[in-house]
């Protein structure tokens, strides 16, 4: 090495050699910077694709990507899926999945990017407390769902006002497949019954879960377990349910009224349910 080659070496090896020592606190973070900012890339690619998936066609268009987040273009869809009622919205979840976000995008944002795989989607099963509120709805779990341990069935019973737990105090498992039965029939030929009959199938079927329909029958507290989330691949099914699952949950509001009004008229409710006669008294 010529004598200008071997200072130009030595010239340089103070100033590699001091840059490695620097402590990590001070050392420039170009790699963190660059995997946070590929990792936000990549969620906006997906958050585009997956507006393009649900909406072919949108109206709201971005015009410089660049400055766009893909929480903005998440947040967008789902302004989307509100203004045309594809489903019922799950803001309470997503909510908090945002304020994390905003708080800390690097800590918080797997939260908020399950929605990228994930509809926010807000089912309408009845809970523990749906049934706490409305006697209804426990009346009518307790005569109909096939699942219910028996001890829970009397809990039930008992707890709904008089004189319920004594007129429902002679009613058996073995009695459920003709209650079933009977309503399966005003389901198969519907003319031959009042409307309110009708509604009745339906409730039983959502109370016990045993709809078919994706809104009616899930638990709004499964969330976090896998089966219970739904993946936008699933989005048609979603939205054609949710068209069938409006008009039974309005159809609810009338009745938990009218049950909730006078107490005859649980009594009402539950013979027609426990003899599948006097449709006619059900005058919600």
């Amino acid at each position: 090495m010529s004598g200008s080659g071997a200072e130009a070496a030595a010239d340089r090896a103070p100033r590699l050699l001091g840059l490695r020592a620097l402590p990590g606190r001070l050392r420039p973070a170009t790699l963190t910077v660059l995997a946070h900012q590929l990792r936000e890339w990549q969620r906006l690619g997906r958050s585009l694709a997956l507006a393009r998936q649900v909406d072919p066609d949108p109206l709201w268009t971005y015009a410089d990507l660049a400055e766009t987040g893909w929480d903005e273009v998440l947040h967008d869809l789902f302004n989307q899926a509100v203004i045309h009622d594809w489903f019922p919205l799950d803001a309470h979840r997503l909510e908090a999945a945002w304020w994390g976000y905003w708080e800390d995008p690097e800590l918080n944002g797997v939260e908020l990017e399950a929605y990228l795989d994930y509809v926010p989607l807000a089912v309408q099963g009845p809970d523990e407390a749906d049934l706490a509120a409305h006697p209804a709805l426990r009346l009518l779990k307790g005569l109909l769902d096939e699942t219910l341990p028996e001890a829970e069935r009397q809990r039930l019973f008992k707890s709904l006002p008089a004189p319920l737990p004594k007129l429902t105090a002679g009613w058996k498992p073995a009695d459920q497949p003709t209650a079933w039965a009977r309503l399966e029939r005003v389901e198969a030929e519907p003319d031959l019954f009042p409307p309110a009959a009708l509604t009745l199938a339906g409730l039983a079927r959502w109370v016990c879960a045993r709809s078919g329909n994706l809104i009616l029958d899930g638990r709004p507290t499964a969330w976090l377990e896998p089966d219970y989330r739904y993946r936008w691949e699933q989005l048609p099914q979603i939205r054609a349910d949710w068209q069938t699952a409006r008009p039974l949950l309005a159809a609810w509001e009338a009745v938990r009224e009218w049950s909730e009004t006078d107490n005859k008229n649980l009594v009402k409710l539950a013979r027609v349910v426990m003899k599948g006669t006097d449709y006619e008294q059900l005058d919600w």
